[in-house]
């Protein structure tokens, strides 16, 4: 079966293509468990097929200690783990447990917290009303309409007063697919299973000054990621420590060279699709590929910078003249 098309970047997806890379376990379960556009009956659909045409083999890329209930797990039972976990936390949510009620929230993309819809005593009523804002609401593809159990204990922590519970949920598309769930209760018995105790790395294609897109919204240039070589891969560190590392632009100047945690979201951005401080990309990767001299690169850098501060003058007068105009003063 082709894992490779569950990696979050098609340029990634293409060079793995291109050299004709075989994954490892680590790498099959952490591509299609960090997938972020196929739903979670697709992932236990793909996990299976794995089990089926796959030796059991020792998965190597768990070493963090706080992960340590998972050491020694075949990629077999690791898989077998996570799909019984599924199933139980799936039949939780569905079931309407004396002392818990649902909450139906919409989570927009880029937004923290998400919309409150509203609550309801059982299961059913509370997808009903997701599906209804599913019909009535245009969502933007990465938008997810959400589904809380939720609890009130009035043990908790011993201070005697009612406590809300907010860590059961189940998060879906438009279409109404599952795409991520979430237990963590006492009622609901799981291993626990997951990929953040994992550190994974895969070939990329990228080079030191390819400007490039992260997540689809922050464009800067490459510099580099781990983990890349084989003494990037040390004891003790997991998913929190996949990174990118790059450069980007700021009104006056750069930063960079800080790590940012990814999932191998990273695509070659489009030059012509640049614009705005991103423009000055376009120097400083190729002043770091050595195709331009430093006077060259800081030059366009600064007739950069200068257009953006007449810019931003133009969009200042632009304002006040417009909050003149609503004062009655012309």
């Amino acid at each position: 079966m082709d894992f490779i098309r569950y990696v979050n970047s098609k340029d990634v997806r293409q060079y793995l293509y291109d050299i004709d890379y075989k994954l490892s376990a680590d790498q099959v379960i952490f591509v299609v468990l960090s997938c972020p556009f196929i739903s979670v009956d697709e992932k236990v659909k793909s996990l299976e097929e794995y089990l089926q045409s796959s030796d059991a083999l020792p998965l190597t890329s768990i070493t963090d200690m706080s992960f340590q209930e998972t050491f020694g797990l075949t990629s077999h039972e690791f898989i077998r783990r996570y799909i019984s976990d599924v199933r139980n936390m799936t039949a939780f949510m569905k079931a309407d447990t004396r002392g818990y009620f649902y909450q139906a929230r919409v989570q927009h993309k880029g937004k923290l917290e998400p919309e409150p819809i509203e609550c309801f005593k059982s299961y059913k009523a509370c997808f009903d009303a997701i599906r209804n804002y599913s019909k009535e609401y245009s969502m933007d593809p990465e938008d997810r309409l959400r589904i809380d159990k939720l609890s009130f204990d009035d043990d908790e922590e011993g201070n005697g007063e009612n406590y809300l519970s907010d860590s059961n949920y189940c998060l879906f598309s438009k279409n109404l697919d599952l795409m991520n769930i979430y237990v963590y209760d006492h009622n609901c018995k799981t291993y626990g299973v997951g990929i953040e105790g994992m550190y994974v790395g895969i070939p990329m294609p990228f080079k030191k000054g390819d400007i490039v897109t992260l997540g689809k919204d922050i464009n800067g240039v490459y510099l580099g990621y781990h983990p890349e070589k084989m003494e990037d891969y040390k004891t003790g560190r997991s998913m929190g420590d996949i990174l990118f590392y790059g450069i980007y632009a700021l009104e006056n100047g750069f930063e960079g060279g800080y790590g940012n945690v990814f999932c191998y979201d990273l695509e070659y951005a489009d030059p012509a699709s640049l614009s705005g401080t991103d423009l000055k990309l376009i120097p400083l990767g190729r002043f770091m590929k050595g195709e331009i001299e430093a006077d060259e690169f800081y030059n366009a850098v600064r007739l950069i910078e200068l257009q953006r501060e007449k810019e931003r003058e133009d969009e200042y007068l632009q304002a006040f003249s417009s909050s003149l105009k609503e004062l009655g003063i012309n």
